[in-house]
């Protein structure tokens, strides 16, 4: 076995590998067909082919709607070709016109750089063997022509029971085609080769719910490339490169509105919470400022009133120091002046204090008899006077100009 032929080899195997993967995706996607879209997924996919009309001078547009398995097609576009305006400066210029810009693109090759064969398979081939059988076919035929297979992307569709059409494109021109392009800031997302018409294109159109009008069968290539997007096995046409568009796609916006929404509402509870947390502590400090100042000012008028109480203990202990050793003078001159004291023929001379709080009264008397009267006279003043006289001394008085007796008693109160 030569070296091409075990790179052919490896290539056939991982194309059936991939053949394997997409039945596997298919079936896995054929599972949520019934809720292609929800709320979080979006469904629907818009996908605008394009194609040269014939001749070469125009461009043809077809936007194409797809939900589930169901087509419909939006609007349609021609653009034509001036000068060396490439394809892809003329889609670009059309789909600024049209909106486009956010859409994905799909091309339709022109005929001139698709080689095209037919083969014909044993019945009942399963999908991996006849594919492998379709691959290594075509090899076989490129080489029978001197071309080099590896530098050819290829693309096989079904016929029939045993009828199979090959299509090979070179890979340099669909790399340049490609990156014109993205130079242009449109994302191409296939590129597929219209396969011969025998006429019943319109009929498998129709059975995906697309009624050409009669003025729209032009279009016919532009829809055949948005549908190699839009399916995994494309009608029409043979996608040489590029894959399907997923059935669906996550809703980035509405997650972004829903993070952003639920952020907010978290926020604001917290802000909510927050703020009425903050209220209700400055009402209780509003409350405890005021049962301070209330405080204070009852501790003010304590403080005051201690300070009053303790100037009248102070006062009162002054007066009280003043009064201890003090005589009430008044009323002892107001008793010793009662008509009941006033004793004829006695006289007073002094009063005074002495040490033993008793009060010393000196005076004279013309005779015993009158100063007896008058020490009788305290009896009738028992109430000021509790103990009555005590007559200390008593002497006659000799050399006066008056004869009489001198005498010193002592009074308690």
């Amino acid at each position: 076995m030569s070296g091409r032929e075990g790179a052919a080899e490896a290539r056939g195997r991982m194309g059936s590998l991939q053949a394997l993967c997409r039945g596997l995706l298919a079936a896995w996607r054929s599972r949520d067909a019934v809720r292609e879209s929800s709320w979080l997924w979006d469904g629907r996919r818009r996908v605008v082919g394009i194609a040269e009309a014939s001749g070469g001078r125009a461009l043809l547009f077809a936007e194409l709607l797809a939900e589930g398995e169901s087509y419909q097609l939006v609007r349609t576009a021609k653009e034509q070709l001036a000068g060396n305006v490439t394809m892809a400066e003329a889609a670009a210029m059309r789909a600024k016109r049209e909106g486009w810009q956010a859409l994905d693109f799909a091309v339709c090759l022109p005929d001139e750089v698709v080689r095209f064969y037919e083969m014909e398979l044993p019945p009942h081939m399963e999908g991996d063997e006849w594919r492998e059988a379709a691959h290594w076919e075509l090899d076989a035929r490129l080489m029978a022509e001197g071309l080099d297979a590896d530098a050819y992307a290829m693309a096989y569709r079904r016929q029939g029971e045993v009828s199979v059409m090959l299509a090979a494109a070179e890979h340099q021109y669909l790399e340049g085609l490609q990156a014109g392009f993205a130079s242009q800031g449109i994302t191409l997302r296939g590129m597929a080769a219209l396969a011969p018409d025998d006429g019943s294109g319109e009929a498998l159109l129709a059975e995906h719910g697309l009624e050409l009008l009669p003025a729209q069968r032009m279009f016919l290539p532009a829809i055949a490339a948005a549908l190699a997007a839009l399916s995994d096995e494309p009608v029409l046409s043979l996608r040489l490169w590029g894959e399907m568009i997923p059935r669906r796609h996550f809703r980035y916006r509405r997650l972004a509105a829903l993070c952003c929404a639920v952020t907010f509402l978290i926020l604001f509870a917290a802000a909510f919470f927050d703020t009425r947390a903050y209220f209700e502590a400055k009402r209780d400090c509003e409350r405890e400022e005021q049962a301070l100042a209330l405080l204070q000012r009852d501790e003010k008028t304590m403080r005051m009133t201690a300070k009053l109480q303790q100037e009248i203990q102070q006062r009162d202990a002054k007066a009280a120091r003043l009064v201890e050793g003090a005589m009430p003078w008044y009323s002892v001159m107001v008793h010793l002046g009662r008509p009941e004291l006033q004793t004829e023929g006695v006289w007073l001379k002094s009063v005074a204090l002495r040490q033993d709080k008793k009060i010393e009264i000196r005076g004279a008397a013309l005779s015993y008899g009158a100063l007896s009267s008058f020490l009788q006279s305290f009896e009738a003043d028992r109430d000021f006077f509790p103990q009555g006289p005590i007559l200390e001394e008593s002497a006659e008085e000799t050399g006066a100009e008056k004869p009489g007796i001198a005498f010193r008693i002592s009074l308690g109160i």
